[in-house]
């Protein structure tokens, strides 16, 4: 449904479009008797609909964060204990779980850890997947298991902790059991082999530089045994009536080839149908298949759905290749005329049984960035979690109705944040900070290049900014943003009120300038800015996490001071570390109180960072959606304006509705 939803807010905004160009509110503000502020304001009469509608048929219930989901993670992480993350759609919860592990305990308790994953399957609420994978890891022989299950009452003896492991998952009907070992002990391999079940198989990683490719491999695995293929063909035809005949051909492993051909008809009006004409032996998906032109490529879209490689009753990983033909008798391969398009399909789980051992040593945190890796890979072959491997991941320019922002690419991975004092030659270093560093993970999104303008918040929330009501001010009402009391209001609400006081006015007023005095309320509540934007937009932008502001702020990967001392091209140096967002000249590329004047500055006129991103350092403190805020202020001195080793912030729920003239905020996207 809420594809549904996004997809109308597309085609009210395409039929309305005209209309609003025109259709605009003037607002006027006064202060005792004299208009100080007056500009056009234009609204969105489809976005009452919009926002009453945007919740409707999504899911709900703690784990299912939305019925659309296809994939889904579990995580069980252990040492001499074990940790459990539940199964859950949530894949930024699993993300953070796995960054957040530690790995400062003894001992090796792998088998029983593949039991307790095991487990979570059975968690209430979940919903029927298609396909159930685990991926064990470990670097070490079990020493452990037997008196964790020695504690439950269950007696198992030293040399049976894997037989009983393995006995446990084959009690799971439809289970596919992989297994990573760590290191060279060639015994250890023997014993890991012993969990693999299904379709599941064995892999090794050597070093810390094969465990990204080898997680990779098996992520790769579980799409090709998981996904959909999506034939996509030119709408046109010859004549009326006639067909196009297309050659399925699926390759798989152990050098199993199966063909399928089909026939195509339809028009642009009334749809296309895909019939199988001659089945395979080993392939089989949905005939005959249905869809539809999609307008902006030109392209037919047919999903094969259900599509699965069937051989000795087993599922089997496959690939294809797609041929068409005009007369059912000449196929011709790679033409125009036809392709494929990957994505999963099928509903799956994973369940991701991670070592935390000790012993694990330097190659814990490698370890952690492969996890989490193999969750991005799976992702971007999922349609339903807004991933496609086709997709460009490039800067784009949103407009609505000619009023624009701009969102900047940043390139995830594993980084350093935070700062520390105590050695010049480690990461990050500050003679001046008091905290101290930590390794984060950070997936791909994308950033505001400058803070959210007055411009932008004026037209999505169909009103000037909140602030204090000045004494003997008159009261200027537009609907539908705050009522006369400045809090939000639901749509259809009472008539709302703008205001500004003359020292607002003095404090940077225009459309290129941050829009500062709002809440986090303001910005996160119900029908606030972010509710009405991505009402308008069909896109799910938020406020960015700390660690995503700072490792934007640090240039993503191309700052010296990102991962270690390093310059622009990943080069060892022995360069200063930056103060500031961009450069060590804070009057480079920031509003501070030493070159303000005292109010706020336009966007983008001081220099970016090498990530391209305006005010990392000066103009308004920022809003995180963890934290408070982030950033430095314009009123402070320079030393507030260096790269923020954590967020400043006001802490619990008295400060949410707080508005103040330093604080603004920027906005993400998650890729």
């Amino acid at each position: 449904m809420k594809r549904t939803i996004f997809a109308l807010a597309a085609v009210l905004i395409a039929l309305t479009a005209t209309a609003q160009e025109e259709k605009t509110r003037t607002m006027q503000v006064f202060y005792n008797g004299k208009m100080i502020y007056t500009r056009n304001v234009a609204y969105v009469d489809s976005i009452n609909f919009l926002l009453e509608n945007k919740h409707e048929g999504e899911g709900s219930g703690e784990g299912q964060e939305g019925d659309s989901a296809q994939i889904y993670v579990g995580v069980v992480a252990f040492n001499k204990d074990t940790e459990q993350l539940p199964i859950t759609s949530n894949l930024d919860n699993a993300r953070m779980f796995i960054n957040g592990l530690v790995n400062d305990m003894n001992f090796t308790s792998f088998a029983y850890a593949v039991s307790e994953g095991n487990k979570l399957f059975d968690a209430e609420g979940l919903p029927q997947f298609d396909k159930i994978f685990m991926l064990n890891f470990s670097d070490g022989t079990d020493n452990y298991s037997n008196r964790k299950w020695g504690d439950e009452g269950r007696m198992v003896g030293p040399a049976n902790v894997y037989d009983t492991a393995r006995y446990d998952l084959m009690q799971r009907a439809g289970l596919n059991s992989y297994a990573i070992g760590f290191g060279d002990d060639v015994g250890f391999r023997e014993m890991m082999r012993k969990i693999v079940i299904g379709s599941g198989s064995y892999h090794n990683a050597v070093s810390s530089a094969q465990l990204q490719p080898t997680f990779n491999e098996i992520a790769n695995a579980i799409i090709a045994s998981s996904k959909n293929v999506m034939l996509k063909t030119n709408s046109g035809y010859y004549f009326e009536g006639s067909y196009k005949y297309f050659r399925f051909t699926f390759t798989a492993d152990g050098g199993l080839r199966d063909t399928i051909y089909t026939k195509m008809w339809g028009t642009p009006t009334d749809g296309y149908t895909l019939e199988v004409t001659q089945a395979g032996k080993y392939v089989q998906f949905d005939s005959p298949a249905y869809g539809l032109e999609n307008t902006a490529t030109g392209k037919v879209e047919i999903p094969l759905n259900n599509l699965k490689f069937i051989s000795e009753g087993e599922e089997i990983q496959f690939k294809v290749k797609v041929e068409v033909s005009f007369d059912d008798k000449i196929y011709y391969y790679e033409v125009e005329e036809a392709s494929t398009a990957e994505s999963i399909s099928k509903r799956i789980a994973v369940v991701l049984v991670l070592d935390c051992s000790t012993s694990m040593g330097e190659s814990f945190a490698p370890m952690q960035e492969a996890a989490i890796d193999f969750i991005e890979t799976l992702v971007k072959m999922d349609i339903s979690q807004g991933g496609d491997v086709n997709a460009k991941f490039e800067d784009y320019t949103e407009n609505l109705n000619g009023v624009e922002f701009k969102m900047v690419a940043v390139e995830g991975g594993f980084c350093v944040l935070g700062s520390q004092s105590a050695n010049p030659e480690l990461p990050n270093y500050d003679a001046n900070s008091s905290l101290i560093t930590r390794n984060a993970m950070i997936k791909d999104f994308y950033i505001g290049e400058t803070e959210v303008t007055q411009e932008l918040w004026e037209y999505v929330m169909g009103a000037h900014y909140a602030s204090e009501f000045p004494a003997g001010a008159e009261k200027m009402y537009l609907d539908p943003a705050f009522d006369e009391n400045c809090n939000l209001v639901e749509t259809g609400g009472s008539m709302s009120c703008v205001y500004i006081s003359v020292s607002d006015a003095e404090y940077g007023d225009g459309d290129d300038y941050p829009v500062y005095r709002v809440s986090y309320n303001d910005i996160t509540g119900e029908h606030g800015f972010l509710d009405r934007l991505n009402a308008l937009t069909g896109k799910e932008y938020r406020l960015p996490t700390s660690d995503e502001w700072e490792y934007a702020a640090r240039g993503g990967q191309k700052n010296q001071y990102t991962r270690e001392t390093t310059d622009k091209d990943g080069n060892p140096s022995s360069a200063e570390l930056y103060l500031y967002a961009g450069s060590n000249d804070i009057d480079e590329v920031a509003w501070y109180d030493g070159n303000s004047g005292g109010p706020t500055h336009r966007v983008k006129s001081k220099a970016p960072n090498d990530l391209g991103l305006y005010d990392m350092s000066g103009n308004v403190f920022e809003y995180v959606s963890n934290s408070g805020f982030h950033g430095g202020a314009f009123i402070y001195d320079e030393t507030y304006c260096r790269l923020p080793s954590g967020p400043y912030f006001w802490g619990g729920d008295t400060y949410m509705d707080i508005r103040y003239e330093a604080i603004g905020f920027r906005i993400v996207l998650v890729r």
